[in-house]
């Protein structure tokens, strides 16, 4: 795997942030923070959990991908992967990438994941080269999670990676 296949954090010496955002419960708040995104012109990457796709959305995440937003994979059920097996992260990563491409009714590849609660690896345990074989490109951590925005500005870096997740309180933020 290349040596910067887990990436918790951009470029420091350049001024820009990454905004993130995990789960995918609830079409309304999906929507509201869509349209900050589109009213405020910044993209975001959305890590999403594959039961939380629904076909009913389709149109929403045309919009999302025709702003120049992106989607990754959050997993399947937002399970804690470490307590499974190998071949159950293999399911994990494939359902969500199956369900995305009924949804959209294209291939869209997830190029990018963010595994639950940013757990991957351990001694007995490494789910980083299944990510790979199935087309994930990178592995997508963070360096800034808080819903506090006053705290957020003073955690903020050049090249930070913001995460927040479909909530109301993160949306305020």
């Amino acid at each position: 795997l290349p040596e910067n296949y887990v990436v918790r954090n951009g470029i420091r010496d350049v001024p820009k942030v990454a905004i993130t955002v995990d789960d995918g419960f609830g079409h309304e708040m999906i929507r509201a923070i869509h349209e900050l995104s589109v009213a405020e012109d910044f993209p975001i990457t959305w890590f999403m959990v594959g039961t939380l796709i629904k076909p009913e959305d389709k149109e929403l995440w045309d919009e999302i991908i025709a702003h120049g937003s992106e989607i990754g994979n959050h997993t399947w059920k937002h399970s804690r992967l470490l307590k499974f097996s190998l071949e159950n992260g293999r399911v994990q990563v494939c359902k969500t990438q199956e369900r995305i491409d009924e949804v959209l009714g294209y291939h869209y590849p997830l190029r990018l994941l963010r595994p639950p609660y940013g757990e991957y690896k351990n001694k007995e345990k490494d789910f980083l080269p299944i990510f790979k074989q199935y087309g994930v490109e990178r592995v997508i951590l963070w360096d800034v999670s808080q819903t506090d925005p006053y705290q957020a500005i003073k955690d903020v870096q050049n090249g930070s990676i913001l995460l927040y997740h479909t909530r109301q309180a993160d949306y305020e933020c």
